[in-house]
This record gives C-alpha cells, sequence and structure tokens, in this order.
C-alpha cells in the first residue's frame, strides 16, 4: 500500500499532491524547502498511488500553481479540491478494480450466445455514446489549439510556464524488412495470439 497525499500551505489555497510510501518521511522532506507550514489536507491509502495521483492531477491540471516551478502544486478552492479527492476516492476504490476485472474478459473464450439487453444496459450505452461523442469533440479542441500553440512557438525551444519543445530520439524494430531478410528466423519467432476486442455499436 501506499499514499496519494494532498498538503495545504500554511492557511492559503495553495495546495500539494503526490504520492508515497513513507508519508512521514515525504512530509518531512517537503516542510525543508517550503516557507509556510505543510498542514494535511487529505490522504488516501491505495494500491493504485500512481493511477490515482495521475487522476488528480490531471482534474486539477487548470489549476496548476503559476508561482511553483513544479507540476505538484496546485491553487485551487477547498471546496472543489474535497469533491475532487471524493471522486479520486470513488475511482480508487471502484472504478480501478473494475476496469482491471473487464480488461481480463479480453483473454476469455467467447460463448456462442448473445445477450438481450436490460434496461440498465441500455442507459449504460447511451450514457458511453454520449461520452464518446464530448471525448471526440475535446479531442478535435485540443489539437486545434495544440496546433494553435505550437505555431505561436514556431522554432523557439519554448515559451515560458506555457511549452516546450522536445527532442525524442526512438527507435523501432523493422519487423516487414527482418522478415523479408530472414524469413527462417522470422517464423521460427512468431508466435500467433488471439484475444476479443470491444466494438461498440
Amino acid at each position: 500500500m501506499a499514499f496519494v497525499y494532498v498538503y495545504r500551505s500554511g492557511d492559503t489555497n495553495s495546495f500539494k499532491v503526490g504520492k508515497a510510501i513513507d508519508l512521514a518521511r515525504r512530509k518531512k522532506a517537503l516542510v525543508t524547502g517550503n516557507p509556510e507550514p505543510l498542514v494535511e489536507f487529505d490522504v488516501i491509502e491505495t494500491e493504485h498511488a500512481s493511477q490515482v495521483e495521475t487522476y488528480l492531477h490531471h482534474r486539477l491540471r487548470s489549476k496548476k500553481s503559476a508561482l511553483s516551478e513544479g507540476n505538484e502544486w496546485f491553487d485551487v478552492d477547498p471546496d472543489e479540491l474535497r469533491e475532487v479527492i471524493r471522486d479520486a476516492r470513488n475511482y480508487a476504490e471502484e472504478v480501478l478494480p473494475m476496469l482491471a476485472e473487464a480488461e481480463l474478459l479480453a483473454d476469455a473464450e467467447c460463448e456462442d450466445r448473445v445477450l438481450e439487453p436490460t434496461i440498465s444496459d441500455l442507459d449504460i450505452y447511451r450514457e458511453l455514446i454520449g461520452a464518446r461523442e464530448r471525448y471526440e469533440t475535446l479531442e478535435y479542441d485540443v489539437k486545434r489549439l495544440e496546433a494553435q500553440l505550437k505555431l505561436a512557438i514556431g522554432k523557439a525551444s519554448g515559451m515560458q510556464r506555457v511549452a516546450n519543445w522536445k527532442a525524442v530520439t526512438s527507435h523501432r524494430f523493422d519487423t516487414d524488412r527482418f522478415s523479408q531478410a530472414h524469413p527462417e528466423l522470422y517464423d521460427s519467432f512468431v508466435e500467433e495470439s488471439r484475444s476479443r476486442r470491444f466494438i461498440l455499436l
């Protein structure tokens, strides 16, 4: 088990969100570099600390503190933050185990039957269709806004407190070229795997 902590800087609306295995040691290290006393606002004990921390950071992305170089400080109203933490706790306790269980179904054998949907199933389906529509619309907005910022930055290395270009070197194994150059070796290492794919109708 690990912890996702939310510490408040004094009585301000500045909060630090992070994860730790040893909470006391982590707090001691944080106190050293913080001018205000750090007050525990909330702590989530979970086996999924990385996912929960990421969830909180994503939910609070627009509240990121302009006064800190780090990515773990957020300026947010305490009542709003309580709501986000409540959702994060639900994500840890209910949603992540459900996602893990659903993921296992990809490797299960299909039974020769098709179910009739219940009213509840149809409600979930309609909600999912609506969520996907909103998600895809937002995805277009994200790409448009990112393109505008890229053009604004141009060939510069970045823009202060906004974005940076980062040089990335990647290596990809060319399976097509390898299979043509060494067909016998390629065939001896190829393994067929089957899984189920969820397709929304």
